[in-house]
C-alpha cells in the first residue's frame, strides 16, 4: 500500500490560452518546486503531466505534510504575480495498491487520486477518506467532510476531505457524518429546504439562488410549529445528486423543498417543488417569472406556500409578515450575501473579505441589520484566531456592531445572538445568556442559537439543560460542525462524565482541537497513556500552554468548576 499524490494546475487552458510563453514559465517553475520538496519528505517523484505532477510516498502522513509545506512555498513563488495569472495548483491524496510499469504506474487507486484533486480549493488539498482515518489522531490539521463523491470510473462513491493547514478554524464548517442511529420522525411537521440550483451560470446568480434557499429557512424557522433542518445540514447537498427521498431519511423529516433559479436579463425564473420524502412524490410544484427586483416578494410567495401546505392552521398574518426593517436594496442584499459566503469559508483572507462585503452592505443602507451582524461575527473570528493587523480590537468590535444590529432590529434572531455570543467571550455571562434566550424566543428552530445558548449556560452551572439544548440543536443539524461536539464535551467535563467528554471529542472531524479536554479527562480516568498523547498534543499546538492563562480565558461563574478543569489539566503534566 503507498500514498499517492496528484496535482495540476487549475484553469491550466485558460492560462495557456491567454500567455502561453507566460503561463508554461511560472508553471515549470512550480513544477521545480515540486521536485526540490520531495527529498525531504522521503516521496519519490513518478512522472509530470505538463501542468501537474505524481508523487509516492510510504507513509499517508509523509504525504499530506508534503501537500501543507509545497502548497505554502507555491504561494510564497507566485505572490508578486498579479492574482488572475498566478497557476494555483489543487492536490489530491489517496491510498492503496499502486502498480508500476515502464516508469508510469496504474490501477484503481491511480485512477481514484487523480479523481480527487478537482474536489480540493485552489491551493488546497483534499484526501479520501481512508488517508483521513490514518492522519487525523497524528496531524494537527484541520479536517472538513464533503461527504461522498462519485468520481469518474469509480463504480461507489468515496467520502472526501479538504485539509485545513489552520486546525482551529476546522471546528466551524457543517461536515457530513455517519448516523449514530436511525433519525425519528418530529412529532411537528418537518422539512428541509436544499440549496436552490443555480440555472444562470454566474457567480453572482448563485449567490442569490443560496440566498432564496438560506431566507426561506429562516423565516420558516420562525414558527414553533414546525421542524426545520439548518442551513449548515441542508446545504450539505449542494452539487450532490441525491434523490430527495434519501436526503428525507438522512436528515430524519418529512418533507424536502428544492427548486431552481435561472436568470434571463433583468428577469428571474424560479422553480419549487416540495416532495413528501417518505414516499418521494410531489406534493406541489410551482413556477414563478419575476422581474428581478421581485425577489422579496418572490420568496416570500414561496415561504408562504409552505406554510400553508404544511401547517395550515398557523397564523397566516405571521406567515405573510416580512421584517419591516430588512432592506429593500438590491446592491445591500447583494453584499450581504457575497458576505456570508465568504464568512463560511473560515480563512482569514476570506473573513477580511467578508468584513469589506458587510461594510459595503451597510453603507448601502444604513438600517440594514444583518449586515452589522455579519459584521460583528467576522470581527470576532479575528479576535478568536488572531487574523488581520487589528485582531486585538476584534472581541470590542464586535461587541459595538451586534448592540448596532439590535438597536436598528430588535425583532432579529440574529443580531439578538451576535451579541450574546459576543457577550460570552468579554465574560459578562448573565447578559449574554438573556440575549440568546431572546434570539431563541425569536427563531426557535436555529440550531447554533440553541448550541450558543448551551454553552453559556454551561458556564452558569446549568448542565443538564446545556445537554438538553445540545441534543436539540444536534438533531436540527444532523451535520452539525465540530464545536456543537466541543460544547457537549464541556458540560459532560462539568458534570465529571469523563467518558462522555472523550466519546463527544472523538466524534469531531478533527479531535486534536479537543486535546485539552482529553488529557484533563484522561487523567482523572487514570489512562496515563492516552493522558501523555493528549498532553504532548497540546503543547505541540501550543508551546507556550500555561493552565493558569488559558483557565483564567474562560467564563466560568463557579470557581469550582475552575479548580476542577485546571486541576485536570494539571494532572495531565501541563504546565501550569
Amino acid at each position: 500500500m503507498r500514498a499517492l499524490l496528484v496535482s495540476d494546475v487549475e484553469g491550466y487552458t485558460r492560462m495557456m490560452s491567454e500567455n502561453e510563453e507566460e503561463a508554461h514559465e511560472l508553471t515549470s517553475g512550480c513544477l521545480n518546486l515540486f521536485r526540490n520538496l520531495i527529498d525531504q519528505h522521503r516521496g519519490v517523484f513518478i512522472k509530470s503531466t505538463g501542468d501537474g505532477v505524481m508523487i509516492e510516498f510510504n507513509s499517508v502522513t509523509d504525504a499530506v505534510f508534503y501537500g501543507i509545506n509545497i502548497q505554502k512555498l507555491l504561494k510564497e513563488h507566485v505572490k508578486d504575480v498579479p492574482e488572475n495569472r498566478r497557476p494555483v495548483f489543487r492536490i489530491g491524496v489517496h491510498l492503496g495498491e499502486i502498480m508500476h510499469e515502464g516508469g508510469d504506474v496504474y490501477g484503481h487507486s491511480v485512477n481514484v487520486a487523480a479523481r480527487i484533486e478537482q474536489y480540493a480549493d485552489p491551493s488546497g488539498i483534499c484526501v479520501s477518506e481512508v488517508v483521513y482515518e490514518l492522519v487525523r489522531h497524528k496531524l494537527h490539521f484541520g479536517f472538513e467532510c464533503i461527504g461522498p463523491r462519485e468520481l469518474k470510473n469509480v463504480e461507489l462513491p468515496i467520502t472526501l476531505y479538504k485539509v485545513r493547514e489552520d486546525a482551529s478554524t476546522s471546528v466551524m464548517p457543517a461536515a457530513m457524518r455517519k448516523p449514530e442511529k436511525k433519525l425519528e420522525l418530529p412529532s411537528r411537521p418537518s422539512i428541509a429546504i436544499l440549496p436552490f440550483v443555480n440555472m444562470g451560470g454566474s457567480e453572482d446568480s448563485g449567490f442569490f439562488s443560496d440566498g432564496m434557499s438560506e431566507d426561506i429557512i429562516t423565516s420558516l424557522s420562525k414558527f414553533e410549529e414546525l421542524f426545520v433542518i439548518s442551513r449548515n445540514s441542508s446545504f450539505v447537498y449542494k452539487d450532490l445528486n441525491v434523490p430527495a427521498k434519501q436526503i428525507a431519511t438522512e436528515l430524519g423529516v418529512r418533507y424536502i423543498l428544492e427548486g431552481s433559479v435561472r436568470f434571463a436579463g433583468e428577469r428571474l425564473r424560479v422553480s419549487a417543488q416540495l416532495v413528501d420524502g417518505q414516499t418521494g412524490h410531489h406534493l406541489w410544484a410551482e413556477k414563478y417569472d419575476r422581474k428581478f427586483e421581485d425577489i422579496f416578494e418572490l420568496q416570500d410567495n414561496v415561504t408562504k406556500l409552505i406554510v400553508s401546505t404544511l401547517a395550515s392552521r398557523l397564523k397566516f398574518a405571521e406567515a405573510t409578515r416580512r421584517n419591516e426593517l430588512e432592506t429593500q436594496n438590491l446592491e445591500a442584499y447583494s453584499d450581504l450575501l457575497h458576505g456570508r459566503e465568504f464568512l463560511l469559508k473560515y480563512t482569514a483572507e476570506d473573513n477580511a473579505k467578508a468584513q469589506e462585503m458587510f461594510l459595503s452592505s451597510f453603507d448601502r443602507d444604513s438600517t440594514y441589520a444583518p449586515a452589522c451582524a455579519g459584521y460583528a461575527r467576522a470581527r470576532n473570528y479575528d479576535w478568536q484566531f488572531g487574523w488581520g493587523d487589528k485582531h486585538e480590537t476584534g472581541l470590542d468590535d464586535a461587541v459595538k456592531w451586534a448592540e448596532k444590529a439590535v438597536t436598528l432590529d430588535r425583532s432579529s434572531a440574529r443580531a439578538h445572538a451576535e451579541l450574546g455570543f459576543n457577550l460570552l467571550f468579554k465574560k459578562e455571562v448573565a447578559s449574554a445568556i438573556k440575549e440568546l434566550r431572546s434570539a431563541l424566543e425569536l427563531n426557535p428552530n436555529d440550531s447554533d442559537i440553541l448550541a450558543e445558548l448551551a454553552e453559556a449556560i454551561t458556564y452558569n452551572g446549568q448542565l443538564e439543560e446545556a445537554v438538553e439544548l445540545l441534543n436539540q440543536a444536534m438533531r436540527l443539524n444532523p451535520y452539525h460542525p465540530d464545536w456543537y461536539l466541543w460544547y457537549l464535551a464541556d458540560a459532560y467535563f462539568a458534570m465529571k462524565r469523563y467518558n462522555d467528554v472523550i466519546n463527544s471529542l472523538e466524534r469531531m472531524a478533527n479531535p486534536a482541537m479537543g486535546c485539552r479536554l482529553l488529557a484533563a479527562s484522561h487523567a482523572y480516568l487514570g489512562n496515563e497513556e492516552k493522558m501523555l498523547f493528549h498532553k504532548e498534543q497540546v503543547l505541540s499546538m501550543q508551546p507556550d500552554f500555561s493552565v493558569n492563562d488559558w483557565v483564567n480565558k474562560q467564563p466560568e461563574m463557579n470557581p469550582e468548576e475552575t479548580d476542577h478543569f485546571a486541576e485536570g489539566l494539571l494532572k495531565a503534566g501541563l504546565p501550569a
